[in-house]
């Protein structure tokens, strides 16, 4: 448009999430700037600056234009108020309306700027300011400011915490897998879950995958971020340290042959000859061997120095390589003290069936907790809660 770019969330294609969508491409987009102007500012004495505005609600979406030229674009009062924003944000920096604000606050870092008037809108406008993402995703799902006590699941949480038992004092791992639809009550059955390991002497990774923006071994990655205690801001220096510190106390005598493969994983030179020849003549099919193995050794060292839940929260939108590696590691838990807990909807994405199939032929690893609807009763119970 002009000078500038109208980017769609949502249409024609809605997600559930594109607020967050919204929010992470302007924040990228700003991030990628910084990166441009460190080289353009030395060569040309120039930089290069854009204002964002975001904000969601109805459209009218459709084709506009002649037979000669026609675009696919939105009208209405959200485009304009977005409009509005944009043109109030100072260069470089991104201003959100509080509806942005509101589906997207426990997932960013945003700074109040109080009220604007704009064009067009008799009430003032909220505005807010997304600074970054959050270190630990806050809770998307429910309504604010209403808790209640679990209500229904007690056969469940139950049986998750018996298995944390069998983790810790007989070393047995497990596969667990909790399917549901949408809005069926999976992220309340897991935070209760984390809860109850936040008390046991149990180390916890967890990760969850996303619909967007999908890129080989993500989950993983996450994962390994949390067991190597990596920092966000972390330079590349700091992340050698860190894996390479980790994984020496895991396998003092055998690290040279886990350490190269998981920093290439995450892109760290490797600086030591005899490290990197070990993955510099890899054909891509060898790499990913080694890489599996590599991450196998990794989690199962760790649980046996202490027992060991991984958590993968939405693996129905796994990446492909993820969903193998993942498939790759099952039989750890009947090697191990680990506990593989993966929460699923179940028509969605082919992971779900590939982890109870796989599971069934170690079926005394697997445990299946399938979500039901809540009974009238429970129902009815939960809302008395929430609303005494």
């Amino acid at each position: 448009t002009g000078d500038g770019v109208m980017a769609l969330f949502g249409a024609p294609v809605a997600h559930e999430d594109d607020p967050a969508r919204a929010v992470l491409a302007a924040l990228g987009m700003q991030s990628a700037l910084l990166r441009i102007n460190n080289d353009v500012q030395t060569r040309l004495g120039i930089s290069l600056q854009a204002r964002i505005g975001l904000h969601t609600g109805t459209v009218v979406v459709g084709s506009v234009g002649s037979d000669l030229h026609m675009e696919y674009t939105a009208l209405g009062d959200t485009v304009n108020v977005a409009s509005r924003l944009e043109n109030a944000a100072e260069p470089g920096t991104i201003l959100a309306s509080r509806p942005v604000f509101a589906a997207t606050e426990p997932l960013f870092e945003f700074r109040a700027l109080g009220s604007i008037q704009v064009k067009g809108r008799a009430e003032p406008v909220e505005i807010f300011q997304p600074l970054a993402s959050r270190a630990t995703s806050g809770r998307l799902r429910g309504i604010p400011g209403l808790v209640a006590p679990m209500v229904g699941r007690e056969e469940e949480i139950a049986r998750l915490r018996r298995l944390v038992e069998e983790l810790i004092e007989r070393r047995r791992g497990r596969i667990v897998l909790v399917t549901g639809e949408a809005g069926i009550g999976k992220s309340r059955l897991t935070a209760e879950f984390k809860e109850h390991l936040a008390s046991q002497p149990v180390t916890i990774c967890e990760g969850a995958c996303v619909a967007y923006g999908q890129s080989a071994y993500g989950v993983f990655l996450r994962l390994m971020r949390v067991l190597f205690k990596m920092d966000d801001h972390d330079g590349e220096n700091t992340l050698r340290v860190k894996i390479e510190e980790k994984v020496d106390a895991l396998f003092p005598e055998r690290s040279a042959q886990v350490i190269p493969y998981i920093e290439n994983l995450f892109s760290v030179r490797i600086v030591e000859k005899e490290l990197l020849e070990r993955v510099r003549y890899l054909e891509p099919a060898q790499l990913q061997q080694q890489t599996f193995v590599a991450i196998r050794d990794l989690f199962i060292a760790q649980a046996l120095a202490q027992p060991l839940v991984l958590i993968f929260e939405d693996v129905h939108w796994m990446d492909k390589l993820s969903l193998d590696l993942l498939m790759f590691l099952l039989d750890s838990a009947a090697r191990a003290p680990i506990l593989l807990y993966c929460v699923s909807r179940p028509g969605d994405g082919p992971a779900a069936g590939q982890i109870q199939k796989a599971g069934e032929r170690l079926s005394t690893s697997l445990v299946h907790l399938p979500l039901l609807p809540l009974s009238h009763a429970d129902s009815i119970a939960l809302v008395d809660l929430l609303l005494t």
